[in-house]
């Protein structure tokens, strides 16, 4: 995982050297800001496709050795001892606070499945509800799947009542399209 810089009234990112995580660590993405934390998920790359959580002081974002990652009962400075909060997680997976729901809400894909699954929990760590099918992307093309749904809380509307889903739907070999689903709750 690397990281880059934009500053407030800009649009041209400055890419910092390095990657802040390296293989074996966990593949992390979609990081989401939270008061003064800042929470990621990453893939530990096992047969369950286990996700664990890393969180970071904000002003600290750009230094590894601020990162602690949950095992289960605490927050730990050791990777190794990250514990696993969701599994049967393909890919991308966002997580974020809805105000209307009042929880934490996890956005991702249904491996091997047209489906976009939300969870909720009382926070970053969980625990997670049992999955809910927010809707079923359109078919994929026979040689490939959807993936990468994700959510966009920072277009949320309605105190979070509406959300905003993004996914990769195949339509042939190597093609596709990215697809913007409005998902209302109530």
């Amino acid at each position: 995982m690397a990281l880059a810089v934009v500053q407030p009234g800009q649009t041209q990112a400055r890419r910092l050297p390095g990657l802040l995580f390296t293989s074996p660590e966990p593949d992390f993405v979609c990081a989401q800001v939270y008061g003064e934390e800042v929470y990621i998920y990453g893939g530990n790359h096992s047969a369950d496709n286990a996700n664990v959580v890393a969180r970071v002081p904000l002003n600290q974002a750009t230094d590894r050795k601020a990162y602690t990652f949950w095992n289960g009962k605490d927050w730990v400075a050791d990777v190794r001892q990250a514990q696993p909060i969701l599994t049967q997680i393909p890919g991308a997976v966002t997580a974020s606070y809805n105000p209307y729901l009042g929880q934490f809400l996890v956005t991702t894909c249904r491996p091997l499945s047209s489906e976009i699954l939300m969870y909720t929990g009382p926070s970053f760590a969980g625990p997670w509800s049992q999955p809910t099918t927010a809707f079923r992307g359109l078919p994929p093309s026979s040689d490939g799947m959807d993936y990468a749904g994700i959510e966009h809380p920072e277009l949320a509307k309605n105190g979070g009542r509406t959300v905003y889903v993004s996914y990769f739907n195949t339509t042939g070999f190597l093609t596709g399209d990215l697809r913007f689903v409005e998902v209302h709750f109530g």
